[in-house]
């Protein structure tokens, strides 16, 4: 069974293969470029070509086939990882749903702001420290999967830069509805700034989700 399974696999790759780009690429390129390669060469591509091309894409096809089987068997060492990214960004995502619970989509006025940067601030307890192992696990992980965690740290690490400098420097007692101090607008364009980046890093987290 596991030979004819196999046989099978070879055989469906080598109908793609042989019947696809290499083989058509070369009957469609053949006449416009045989005359380099060989000055007196047939209008049609001769047999002993044709026909090691048809060896390499068989070739091709056996490779292609034992790949898949053999990850079946095996998956690469990167899914491991991979998952193990995807179930920590699940828990960022859950440990970040408080900061976001009132504004799906993002605060808008500066009151909301203030509020959202007080909870979000009141995360960074456990979602930094998850940041900083997601990031460990990068060079582990798929290639996909290393690009979306640097998203995340691209944009998590910033925001938070700017909820800690305003949080202790501006509004320490951050969080009313009514500050306790006027809102400057330079503070209010931080506070946008770090939502922004936030909305970024959550969709690279729920990609993560996705992909695990």
């Amino acid at each position: 069974m596991d030979l004819w399974r196999f046989v099978l696999a070879v055989a469906k790759r080598a109908a793609l293969v042989l019947t696809g780009t290499l083989i058509t690429l070369g009957l469609v390129l053949w006449p416009h470029v045989a005359a380099w390669v060989w000055p007196n060469a047939p209008p049609e591509i001769p047999d002993r070509p044709f026909w090691a091309l048809a060896a390499v894409c068989f070739l091709w096809a056996v490779f292609l086939a034992w790949r898949d089987e053999h990850r079946k068997v095996a998956p690469p060492a990167t899914d491991a990882a991979d998952i193990r990214v995807g179930d920590k960004a699940r828990e960022l995502l859950n440990q970040l749903a408080p900061s976001f619970e009132h504004w799906p989509n993002g605060p808008q006025t500066p009151g909301e702001l203030v509020s959202w940067a007080h909870k979000l601030y009141w995360t960074f307890a456990k979602t930094k420290p998850g940041v900083a192992e997601i990031v460990t696990m990068r060079p582990d992980a798929s290639h996909h999967v290393r690009q979306l965690v640097g998203t995340v740290r691209d944009h998590f690490d910033p925001a938070a830069g700017i909820v800690d400098r305003v949080y202790w420097k501006t509004y320490q007692p951050i969080g009313f509805p009514d500050p306790p101090a006027p809102l400057t607008d330079a503070t209010v364009s931080l506070l946008r700034e770090a939502a922004a980046h936030m909305r970024q890093c959550r969709v690279a987290l729920e990609a993560l989700t996705r992909d695990d």
